[in-house]
């Protein structure tokens, strides 16, 4: 295979894999949204920052939109922090925030279920 022929190739295999990923996003919001319940919610996002790095459209607590780019994914984390472990308080209405790496500001963040207005989910770990 020429060089050409070759590149040409990877880059419709990019476009096919970001075309699948955006709607493998889409459907993943849309299946999110039909949970019951904030702990359904809280397990989903749980299981998915396992396996993923996600980003956040979130409502802050002052009402403020904020992104979050984050995951669990122990080799994603600084060296020093792949063995601690974060479990969340529980709040005053009793539910527990989802703890993650904040991947952008390099530091443990939480957020709740309930103010998650979207994500996405990819499978690049950074560099």
């Amino acid at each position: 295979m020429t060089r050409e022929l070759f590149e040409a190739d990877n880059a419709q295999r990019i476009i096919n894999e970001e075309a699948y990923l955006e709607c493998y996003n889409e459907e993943e919001n849309k299946f999110y949204q039909t949970l019951a319940d904030n702990a359904a919610k809280r397990a989903y996002l749980y299981t998915s920052l396992c396996h993923s790095i996600m980003t956040f459209d979130y409502t802050k607590a002052d009402g403020t939109s904020r992104k979050l780019v984050g995951t669990l994914i122990r080799v994603a984390l600084p060296e020093e922090l792949q063995t601690i472990s974060q479990e969340p308080a529980v709040v005053a209405d009793g539910s527990k925030p989802i703890v993650l790496y904040d991947l952008e500001k390099k530091g443990w963040r939480s957020i709740s279920v309930d103010r998650v207005n979207s994500f996405t989910l990819s499978f690049d770990l950074p560099e």
